[in-house]
Order: structure tokens, then C-alpha cells, then sequence
């Protein structure tokens, strides 16, 4: 992968240097210059990466947590440029759901963080591709910024007064650095966002635009088969889950609790939600994610 030393260098000089203008006491207004606004995204080039594999080939530069259902698709980003989306950005979605094999995709949408029992649903798609190295560039930009701010704030990144909202979480790992957690409620949200300060703001801003880097970016998607899942259980009644595998619901997780599922069995689980096997009833007991190559199973 090309690196970019002396920029990189010059964005983690200027966190160092926030961090020691905060130990001297300085006004708050003086601590973090605003970054170049963040205007709409845009394609930057349509040719994968140089060097991109398949995804997992490659350590994680960038993972979307579970956001909410309906919300935009959740990514993995990789080192190389190689791309795993759970769900298609808008535009691609129809032509995606005539070209995708029968049976071979599957994938939970995601979450509502803030619901007693996380909805599932694996009717979405899984798909492979590659970003350009351009777009590569401008996630480590933004995402060298998050980080720098998430370590000065803490990790508060401010909460609208606004409810029913979910949580929207995305893990970012630089290749020379410490991995970086972000996690905001309501992202995107305009309303009751009064007491979000101008720092907070700019990081819920930088964690949409890494996003719409890579669902305007990502090319040559391919829909590929799911073959790890993550399972949880959320209710004590779940024993009325008609459960497709031989192996019990209980063998692989208890209840409050996750486990996973890999290979064949994963590819059953998917296969059985295809068949209409009703084993989510309203995902009022268990909830079901796909994982993208590499990553690990209730993290």
C-alpha cells in the first residue's frame, strides 16, 4: 500500500499538538481549528485500487458498526482497497438484485441500537468490490481527523435531544496507529442537536462522510455468499423460536448473550431464511448479523 508519510505526519503533529495546547489550559476556542468543510461527496475515480484482493485478504482499515434498519449499507474497508458491504447504496440495489445468484446472498439488517430487541432480517445482500486509491486516501484524511478528535473528547460526541434514534458506531484502524472506536446517537440528525458543540459536530460530520466515501466509491460489486453470521438472543421465551439448525438455539448461544455460526451452518441459516422459515418472528427473540471477512464475532 503507497503511504503518504509526511502528511501523516503533519495530521498526527497537529493532534499532538491540540493535545498539549489542552494540557496548558488554553480557551476551548483555541484548542481545534476547524477542518476544510466537508462539502458533497463525490466520485473521485473508478478504477479499484492497485494491489486490492478479495476482502479479507488484507488487514481492516474501516468497519461500519450495526446502524439502523433502513439506514445506508454497513462496510468493511480494507487496507488494499477491497470492500464488503452488508446491503447496496441506493442506485445499485436494483440492478444488484437482478444479477445476484439465486440463494448465494444473504445479510441482517443492522440493528437499532437503542431497541430492547434488535430487529433481523436477512433479506439484504452481501457484496464484494474495491474502492480507488483516491477514495482510500480521503478515508485515512477524515479518519485521522475523527480519531484525533475522539481522543480529545473522550468519545463524547454529543446527543441530540431526540428520541428513538439508533447509535451509529465505526471502528477506524490506521495502518501506524491505535485502532479508534466513534460512536454517535442520531447521526445525522439536524433536529435537537443545539447542544452538539462545533467539536462534536465536526466528528459526527467526518464519521457521514467516510461513510458516502464509500458507498459513492466502491466498484465492481459482486454479490458473494455469507458464511459467517454472529447470533443473539434477547428473551426468555426464545425456546419458541422455530429454529432451523440441528444444532439448538441454546448450543450456540444463551440467553442476553452471542455466539456465531460459520461455514455450513451459516450458509443453513441463510438458506432457511430464504425457504421463508420463520425462526425471527418480529425479532422478538433473536437477531441475527453477518460479518465480513475478518472480523470477529461479538465485538
Amino acid at each position: 500500500m503507497t503511504r503518504r508519510p509526511a502528511a501523516r505526519a503533519a495530521r498526527i503533529g497537529a493532534a499532538m499538538t491540540t493535545a498539549a495546547l489542552a494540557v496548558v489550559g488554553l480557551p476551548a476556542c483555541s484548542l481545534i481549528a476547524p477542518g476544510d468543510p466537508i462539502g458533497p461527496v463525490t466520485v473521485c475515480g473508478t478504477e479499484p485500487a492497485p494491489g486490492a484482493g478479495d476482502p479479507g485478504d488484507a488487514e481492516i482499515l474501516l468497519r461500519a458498526g450495526f446502524l439502523i434498519p433502513g439506514g445506508p449499507p454497513r462496510y468493511v474497508v480494507y487496507t488494499d482497497g477491497a470492500v464488503f458491504l452488508v446491503g447496496l447504496p441506493e442506485a445499485d440495489a436494483d440492478a444488484a438484485a437482478v444479477d445476484a445468484p439465486d440463494g448465494a446472498v444473504a445479510a441482517a439488517a443492522p440493528a437499532l441500537a437503542v431497541a430492547p430487541v434488535p430487529q433481523s432480517d436477512l433479506d439484504e445482500g452481501a457484496y464484494a468490490g474495491a474502492l480507488p486509491r483516491c477514495a482510500l486516501d480521503q478515508l485515512e484524511e477524515y479518519g485521522d481527523e475523527l480519531a484525533g478528535l475522539v481522543e480529545r473528547l473522550g468519545g463524547e460526541l454529543g446527543a441530540p435531544t431526540i428520541t428513538d434514534q439508533g447509535t451509529s458506531e465505526l471502528e477506524y484502524r490506521p495502518p501506524d496507529g491505535e485502532p479508534v472506536v466513534a460512536s454517535a446517537y442520531a447521526l445525522g440528525e439536524e433536529h435537537g442537536t443545539e447542544g452538539v458543540d462545533r467539536e462534536q459536530r465536526r466528528a459526527r460530520e467526518l464519521m457521514v462522510a467516510l461513510a458516502e466515501v464509500v458507498h459513492v466509491n466502491a466498484t465492481a460489486l459482486g454479490a458473494v455468499r455469507v458464511d459467517h453470521v454472529e447470533v443473539h438472543a434477547y428473551a426468555d421465551d426464545a425456546d419458541q423460536v422455530d429454529w432451523p439448525l440441528e444444532t439448538p438455539l441454546a448450543e450456540i448461544v444463551e440467553i442476553g448473550d452471542c455466539g456465531e455460526l460459520t461455514g455450513a451452518d451459516a450458509a443453513a441459516l441463510v438458506e432457511a431464511e430464504g425457504a421463508d422459515h420463520d425462526f425471527t418472528p418480529n425479532g422478538g427473540y433473536v437477531s441475527i448479523n453477518v460479518l465480513a471477512p475478518g472480523e470477529s464475532a461479538c465485538t
